[in-house]
């Protein structure tokens, strides 16, 4: 009996430890900085165009694309020259804009959740 109980309590611990380690572990890392460029002659799934930007801190220049901010509540971010951006992005570029060209051709951008930018639309 106490060799099934001990047998359980290992199991329930390692199953516990494994979950946490599986949750801790999330694909999308932090981004930030200045919106340096926006490519010209691409747009993204949310119909904004892919930019790039001089970081603040360690992470990739860009580009950067197919915001899902409305996802989490922030639906009309400013995406253009000059504006400060922070969010969280994938850091596996993906195919997920396409030229305006016939036929469009794949643009391979970071995914990103863009949390907020520095500049307010305007209404």
């Amino acid at each position: 009996m106490i060799k099934r109980i001990v047998s359980i309590a290992i199991f329930v611990t390692g199953t516990a430890f494994l979950a946490t380690q599986a949750l801790a572990f999330s694909p999308l890392l932090p981004f930030g900085g200045k919106i340096t460029a926006i490519v010209p002659g691409a747009i993204c799934s949310d119909a904004k165009t892919p930019f790039t930007i001089m970081p603040s801190g360690i992470v990739p220049a860009g580009p950067y694309g197919g915001t899902a901010s409305a996802l989490i509540g922030f639906p009309t971010e400013v995406i253009m020259p000059g504006v400060w951006v922070l969010g969280l992005y994938l850091p596996t570029p993906l195919p997920i804009c396409f030229t305006t060209t016939v036929p469009p051709v794949p643009v391979f951008a970071m995914p990103v959740y863009v949390i907020g930018t520095s500049k307010a639309p305007s209404l």
